[in-house]
């Protein structure tokens, strides 16, 4: 019987002990996944604190831009900000790429990001120092997709030794004239929204674009702010003039005889009944455009025909007396009288 008392406690005792060495591994291996855990938050934490991935810290670097840029664009296009005052946002902030091309289309001159990319830092321990890192931006107004195109995201590791940054392909808007407001002009694109900040008079010549001027007697117009459309009637009508221009290249043909002003004062014959509605200024020529091309008025010539005589003219100008305006809707060609103030 006291033989079979200590083997029973014998036995008790190999239990107890399997059972303490059971409860030992499985702390053991919670401990270990704590502690996984831990070093993958302590590892995280410290590569977010890193400056190299704060965008905070990074900038555009704008390229060469294209012939027609005016200055305007490159510095509003530079001073771009991508994280909302007071807010951190880094290379692993949620949805981060859609947080950027949210702040750049906010900006008045782009009208799509159709590509944008992230590339990380490379070659740089994430426990090394901060690394430089810098952004680039592709310009081009002709980047296809235009406004239907969506932006892509690719998150990419570039190679060994190379800067991180943001590769984007922006569509941009070209300003294809200007407008004057009460003493100052604005930069338009060919769906009239307005462009950057107020420009003085020496600037505007400078930029070499069509002033579209008149129709401020009873007191100067109110430009939209930067970004929304102009909604004023003689505006749109010139603008629209000013697009087809632009798009016929009148500008680059005959570049000594360029048209530098749209007058609309007398759109929807609100000046003087029975005349020319829209006129241009081509140095000493005027040219009687007629109504532009969005009027609901009846016109004599169609655009292109317009236009066609519109080249005649400024292959050749006439040798006109003050105050006379060749007719571009007639033909063929007449020369009108001194236009009345």
């Amino acid at each position: 019987m006291a033989e079979r008392t200590r083997e029973y406690r014998r036995a008790e005792r190999r239990s107890a002990i399997r059972r303490a060495l059971a409860w030992t591994g499985r702390l053991g291996l919670a401990a270990l996944a704590g502690l996984a855990i831990w070093g993958s938050l302590e590892v995280r934490a410290r590569v977010e604190s890193q400056a190299r991935f704060d965008l905070s810290n990074w900038r555009l670097e704008i390229g060469e831009l294209p012939a027609w840029a005016p200055e305007e664009m490159r510095a509003e296009i530079a001073s771009l900000e991508f994280a909302d005052e007071g807010e951190r946002l880094t290379v692993f902030t949620p949805r981060v790429l859609d947080r950027v091309k949210r702040h750049l289309l906010a900006c008045p001159w782009i009208r799509d990001v159709p590509r944008l990319r992230l590339r990380y830092p490379g070659g740089v321990s994430a426990f090394g120092g901060p690394g430089h890192v810098s952004g680039s931006v592709a310009l081009d107004p002709e980047a296809a997709g235009g406004e239907e195109a969506g932006a892509t995201a690719d998150l990419r590791q570039v190679s060994p030794g190379a800067a991180g940054g943001i590769d984007l392909e922006l569509d941009l808007r070209v300003p294809v004239a200007l407008v004057a407001a009460g003493g100052a002009c604005y930069l338009a694109d060919r769906e009239g929204i307005r462009l950057g900040p107020a420009l003085g008079l020496e600037r505007s010549r400078a930029l070499g674009l069509p002033v579209i001027a008149g129709g401020e007697k009873h007191g100067p117009r109110r430009p939209p702010p930067p970004g929304l459309a102009w909604e004023d009637r003689d505006v749109r009508e010139g603008l629209s003039v000013a697009r087809v221009l632009y798009e016929s290249g009148i500008r680059e043909q005959f570049p000594a005889t360029s048209i530098d002003a749209i007058d609309v004062t007398n759109v929807a014959e609100r000046a003087r009944r029975g005349e020319c509605e829209i006129l241009l200024s081509a140095g000493p020529l005027r040219l009687g455009w007629g109504r532009s091309p969005i009027s609901p008025g009846a016109r004599t010539l169609s655009v292109p025909e317009i236009l066609a005589n519109l080249r005649q003219v400024l292959a050749s100008p006439p040798r006109l007396v003050e105050g006379q305006v060749v007719l571009l809707y007639t033909s063929p060609l007449v020369l009108a009288g001194p236009a009345r103030p």
